[in-house]
């Protein structure tokens, strides 16, 4: 299901940025940002007040990186609350949408909603006089130029996945009212919350152990199911669970 499909409504959407600090629970969020590493205050401030102070200025195209990372720091930072406030920028997504970038740079490892937020960000800046194009460009020669992506390099194939069904169901819970609950959205939700134990699970399934099961289902065509252990039929509470696989042709 497309981003079109789950969000077909576009409505203006009052964002706000609480303050909700990002929980060690939460910290995926991270692995999709290029710039903000989860810091109290922006680094690329500090480097920049020393290039001013310094005798010997740095380059040019160095100084405009620093300013520039200092600006998606901030961004990143915003999507980061944002998502954990349930308030992932739905009005951004039915810009993005209008402005027909659904596909652009579509396997980056950028979710769709922080490009969103960077595209409205781009047209405020400038007035809304430039064009989609120029977006683009910018976007290119300076969001994904500079971005750091060790982070994401790092990340296993499973770890992808499970990344990206936990964010979807973030932007679930934000918009639940407006949304069909389908079966394949069901599935990845469960799955997700079976690890970060939101709502159903009392004793999470271990990160590492989900990662692993999600490669190996992607690679082999199967589904996950988390079963309880014998051990917990007869409890009240406290239940564990391990993972079993199930062909997807049954």
């Amino acid at each position: 299901m497309g981003l079109r499909e789950m969000w077909p409504s576009v409505q203006t959407r009052k964002i706000r940025l609480q303050t909700m600090n990002i929980s060690d629970n939460h910290k995926w969020l991270l692995d999709f940002c290029g710039y903000y590493n989860g810091e109290e205050e922006n680094p690329f401030n500090e480097r920049l007040q020393q290039n001013e102070q310094s005798n010997s200025r740095i380059s040019s195209e160095l100084e405009h990186q620093l300013q520039v990372s200092r600006m998606f720091w901030y961004y990143e930072e915003c999507w980061v609350k944002f998502t954990l406030n349930m308030e992932c920028g739905f009005s951004y997504c039915g810009e993005y949408l209008r402005d027909q970038l659904e596909d652009f740079l579509k396997d980056n490892g950028t979710p769709i909603t922080l490009k969103a937020l960077l595209h409205n960000r781009f047209f405020h800046w400038s007035g809304g006089y430039d064009t989609v194009d120029g977006f683009k460009q910018w976007y290119i020669d300076n969001y994904e130029k500079y971005r750091d992506r060790s982070r994401q390099n790092k990340l296993s194939k499973g770890k992808r996945i499970l990344n990206e069904y936990r964010l979807e169901f973030f932007m679930y819970k934000a918009d639940w009212q407006e949304l069909e609950l389908t079966a394949d959205m069901d599935y990845r939700f469960n799955l997700a919350n079976s690890v970060d134990g939101d709502h159903t699970y009392e004793t999470p399934i271990d990160e590492e152990t989900m990662c692993k099961a999600l490669e190996y289902a992607a690679e082999n065509d199967c589904k996950i199911e988390i079963v309880p252990d014998d051990c917990c039929r007869d409890r009240v509470d406290g239940w564990t669970y391990h993972i079993e696989f199930h062909s997807n042709s049954i």
